[in-house]
């Protein structure tokens, strides 16, 4: 089990808002972290063998107003920490594609990690190259991928994030400056978010 959450708005998060997301998500996982996060001119992904609220403190959030996090039991790639990012997709995932190695023999493109989570951004490489929209790019992976799959993936050269699950483990909500995702209702909640849905089918929102 792992903990995911993220914030697009268009003013800095309050940061005990903050700091409740991070607590709750490493909840769900406290092996390793990551972050992605925008720092105005572009990306910056941040990878730790550590829990999240360590790496809060190396990689402050305080100044941005978009970012994502990942907090890991680790089930399946030990060597690797999450967020995946290869071909200009970064991938932050909660669950395990249990038929990955099978997919993997599926597609015509190297391999470079050990996580599951790589043939996540694989498939959505391919189906895009292929002329998909990215909300059908995310319902091939959900066609494909047995197993668990909530799963927030950003595609900066769209300019876009979608967020798709299998089992409902995510959840969206707004608040006057933005928008938050979580792995769980009760953090959106406590918040402060209204218009909190269960994430299903993909749903994409606009990112710098």
């Amino acid at each position: 089990m792992c903990g995911i959450f993220g914030y697009i708005g268009s003013q800095q998060l309050a940061q005990k808002d903050l700091d409740f997301l991070a607590r709750h998500s490493q909840i769900r996982g406290r092996d390793s972290s990551g972050l992605l996060v925008h720092t105005g001119s572009g990306y910056l992904a941040a990878k730790a063998d550590f829990a999240l609220t360590k790496l809060l403190k190396k990689v402050p959030l305080t100044e941005r107003t978009v970012f994502f996090g990942h907090s890991r039991l680790i089930t399946n790639g030990l060597s690797d920490n999450q967020p995946v990012v290869r071909d200009g997709i970064a991938v932050i995932h909660n669950g395990i594609v249990v038929n990955h190695e099978t997919l993997w023999q599926n597609v015509d493109l190297e391999r470079h990690f050990e996580i599951d989570t790589e043939i996540i951004s694989a498939l959505a490489r391919l189906a895009l190259d292929s002329g998909a929209t990215l909300e059908e790019a995310a319902q091939r992976v959900l066609d494909e991928c047995r197993g668990v799959v909530a799963c927030a993936m950003a595609v900066p050269e769209l300019g876009k994030l979608v967020l798709f699950s299998n089992n409902g483990s995510l959840y969206l909500g707004n608040t006057a400056a933005g928008q938050l995702f979580a792995s769980e209702r009760f953090p959106l909640e406590q918040v402060g978010c209204h218009d909190i849905q269960q994430v299903r089918q993909p749903v994409s929102i606009d990112i710098p």
